[in-house]
């Protein structure tokens, strides 16, 4: 019976305890509004932090009048703030409550971001180092006029080709990503796509030279381009106008709408190009005997068109979760009509025939890709959850004839007249899921994971008619190839990335099953089959020395599988003196890479230094032999090896937000031994790069860029390439307030761009030179004109102020 006394007791004393504590807490009570419409905002998530303590001591979501109420809260000061609203300013508010009170934190507004607010970081250095990659923001470029390919241009890295084609310093293969995609656009569909782009609608590139085992593909680096994300209440977007003196007019345009959880963003852009080229070559045929010549001048008028389009819908379904759904289109064309002057020369370059081939040429491109996934982000690059599925496809229409006639013949040969009608017609379509994950483990390790799976199917459909007769109604031959390939690949992946202070380390490994078949390329050989289990291992070391010094040693091994085209035997042969075909006894080809990285930030300047090296076993290259009749054909062989490293040094100089002066010199020697094809093959390069640009907004609304880029001459296993210099100003001019700009840009304005090539080997020789309009001086502009609210701009920073990459849209 004590005992039972003194137990009540005690919990008597508890209640009265807990009831007195409760009497000393109270809590905040508020309202959140919009601060553009100024109504009321509901599920909003609000917390409650206590001082200098981060830590949520309290949450509450926001009712339908936009109200919160925080409870129970120890007396104290506490720090009031909305959460979970992207891309919105949140609202805030320091209240002090009393012992047993509710305070009130009083109406919260959450409002855009003003564009004001972001331009305070463009004192940021101009390029960012990231564990592996270097991310550049094109918004922090004080010119970002023209398209994709002249923002390119301007990278130390890189070297983008005048007819769109992108390569890293050293002659290096790239892979172009598009949001954390591979591009499903090819060859010159890729080329145009990259030339045309307008610039003002990407957010940032990131050059990754060693590909960690998160991304597929073979051993070539990728150049992600990221789309801006730029959205506010309401719609708004732009609309710009382009024209150029040697052919490039256009229209291009952007826009972008939120309204509650729903964020729509998309563009388009078409473009009409008029061109014209000029190749001459001399070609010195060493099997026959005697020895003969063939002189080739052949004069080019081109047109090329291209229209595309691409949207993106997003669903907000709570703080952390979103779906998302893309579409993406492309539709191009280009022909082209030419008349090629030939001489066959004889020992002492007398002719022995001449003749013109004359042709008449068009192709068209659909390419469409369609995607919808989901995401959730617990904590950028830390916690992350995808899951996507793609469907991409292309449709290739294409026609030509290439005629020949004798103009003039010696007495001892007669040839007679040739007409070559080509029709190509092809279906390509590749289906893809994935899913990848990435999570804490503990305070400082992070592990990653994914899986894929893909179903690639192309229909080909080639048909060569080949009329030796103006007036038969039929032809004399005719060659057809039908083949269909079909692909499918499985793979998985894990990676690991552990910190030790300011340490970090990165391992992974990625399996990959491919299976493909090829049915149809000679009528003759039965189907090509081929299995490939493929192992890529990756490491990735990178530090911060100390404050402004980082440096990043990766390692890779890639292997890069042969593709379709250059394992199909059969190609279309339009051109008798020039035959091209594939090789179905290709090997893959395995790369092991190594990049480093240092860059020292002192102020205004950054240094960076990037050593390479890469040893492949098995490359492939296309080879080019002559027969004694002076036929040149052309197929990708194995070679023995190639050996390839040097460096690039940069330094970059932004004085203050007005500008940004950098500067680049690199070196590079290139070993490829082709043993394997016989003497006479083997070759040694060593190349020398250097770049140069400036980039200066002398006073609000004007921007000035000034770039030059020169390569020394190049050998090549069977010739050898001139010295190349290439040099382009741009001027951007902002007008009505911002409301609009006008672009200027003028390429080769000094006139100093040159191409020569030598061609050399034990079956023949060489030499020519090539000139085009889009590698000529000219000058083009574009005017745009913006509407809506100014933008805000959706941060998709990741940790250390890094940008994501990879995975769905970001």
């Amino acid at each position: 019976m004590t005992r039972l006394r003194s137990g009540l007791a005690a919990a008597c004393l508890l209640l009265l305890s807990a009831r007195a504590a409760a009497a000393q807490e109270g809590g905040i009570t508020g309202r959140v509004i919009d601060g553009v419409g100024r109504g009321p905002l509901a599920g909003v998530q609000v917390v409650a932090q206590r001082g200098a303590d981060t830590t949520a001591v309290a949450r509450a979501v926001t009712g339908a009048d936009g109200r919160f109420a925080l409870r129970p809260l120890a007396p104290g000061s506490y720090v009031v703030r909305t959460t979970g609203q992207a891309g919105r300013r949140p609202g805030t508010a320091t209240v002090q409550v009393a012992a047993g009170a509710t305070a009130d934190a009083g109406t919260l507004e959450l409002g855009p971001v003003l564009l004001e607010a972001v331009q305070v970081q463009a004192t940021r250095p101009p390029v960012v180092h990231a564990e592996d990659r270097n991310v550049y923001s094109v918004k922090d470029m004080p010119v970002a006029a023209g398209a994709a390919a002249d923002v390119m241009r301007t990278l130390p890295e890189l070297e983008v080709e005048l007819d769109g084609s992108v390569k890293m310093v050293g002659n290096r293969a790239v892979t172009i990503y598009i949001n954390g995609r591979p591009s499903p656009l090819r060859a010159e569909a890729l080329n145009e796509f990259i030339k045309n782009m307008p610039a003002d609608r990407i957010d940032r590139i990131e050059v990754i030279p060693n590909p960690s085992v998160r991304f597929e593909g073979g051993d070539a680096a990728i150049v992600n381009i990221v789309l801006r994300r730029d959205v506010s209440l309401g719609l708004s977007g732009s609309v710009a106008l382009n024209a150029a003196s040697r052919g490039g007019n256009g229209l291009s345009g952007q826009v972008a709408y939120q309204r509650g959880r729903l964020t729509v963003f998309g563009g388009g852009s078409s473009r009409l190009w008029a061109f014209d080229d000029r190749t001459r070559e001399l070609r010195q045929n060493l099997l026959s005997d005697p020895i003969t010549f063939l002189d080739m001048d052949r004069r080019t008028d081109g047109r090329s068109s291209h229209a595309s389009a691409d949207l993106t819908a997003e669903w907000t379904l709570g703080e952390k979760e979103t779906l998302w759904a893309s579409a993406t289109g492309y539709l191009g064309g280009w022909g082209d009509d030419g008349v090629s002057a030939n001489r066959i020369l004889d020992a002492e370059q007398q002719p022995t025939r001449i003749y013109e081939r004359r042709t008449d040429s068009h192709s068209d491109f659909l390419s469409n890709d369609l995607g919808f996934g989901f995401r959730r982000i617990v904590d950028p690059q830390k916690n992350e959850l995808s899951f996507e599925v793609r469907r991409n496809g292309s449709l290739r229409d294409g026609r030509g004839e290439f005629e020949e006639a004798t103009s003039w013949q010696s007495e001892f040969s007669a040839i007679p007249y040739e007409l070559r009608a080509t029709r190509t017609e092809g279906d390509d379509r590749t289906l893809t899921a994935k899913a990848d994950y990435m999570r804490p483990l503990g305070a400082s390790s992070r592990i990653e994971g994914g899986v894929r799976a893909s179903a690639m199917s192309q229909d080909n459909d080639d048909r060569l008619n080949v009329f030796t007769d103006p007036a038969a109604p039929d032809p004399s031959s005719t060659v057809v190839n039908d083949h269909t390939y079909r692909e499918r690949q499985y793979s998985a992946y894990a990676n690991l990335t552990h910190k030790i202070g300011r340490l970090s380390l990165q391992g992974g490994l990625r399996a990959e099953a491919t299976h493909l078949r090829l049915e149809g390329a000679t009528e003759s050989e039965p189907p090509l089959e081929r299995d490939y289990f493929l192992l890529s291992p990756s490491a990735n070391l990178s530090m911060q020395v100390r404050e402004g010094v980082d440096a990043r040693v990766s390692y890779s091994r890639r292997t890069r599988r042969p593709g379709v085209w250059e394992l199909n035997p059969f190609v279309q042969q339009t051109d008798p003196l020039n035959l091209r075909y594939g090789n179905p006894d290709l090997q893959p080809a395995r790369t092991h890479s190594f990049n480093g990285d240092v860059s020292w930030r002192a102020r205004i300047t950054t240094l960076r230094l990037a050593p390479y090296y890469r040893r492949t076993e098995g490359e492939v290259e296309y080879v080019r032999t002559a027969d004694e009749e002076g036929v040149v054909t052309s197929m990708p062989q194995n070679l023995t090896s190639a050996e390839n490293y040097g460096a690039s040094l940069n330094l970059s100089v932004r004085p203050g937000t007005w500008g940004t002066i950098s500067a680049s010199v690199s070196g590079n020697h290139d070993e490829r031994r082709a043993e394997v094809l016989g003497p006479g093959f083997s070759r040694v390069s060593t190349g020398y790069g250097y770049s140069a640009n400036a980039s200066l907004q002398p006073r609000k609304g004007l921007s000035v860029q000034a770039s030059v880029r020169g390569q020394t001459p190049r050998e090549t296993l069977q010739g050898r390439y001139s010295s190349t210099a290439w040099t382009q100003l741009s001027v951007r001019k902002d007008l009505f307030k911002g409301k609009s700009s006008l672009d200027v840009r003028m390429t080769d304005p000094l006139g100093i761009h040159r191409t020569t090539f030598q061609s050399r080997d034990r079956s023949f020789s060489g030499s020519g030179s090539g000139r085009n309009s889009w590698g000529g001086r000219s000058v083009a502009a574009s005017f745009t004109y913006r509407f809506g609210r100014p933008p805000q701009r959706k941060s998709t920073q990741a940790e250390g102020g890094a940008p994501a990459g990879g995975g769905p849209p970001q």
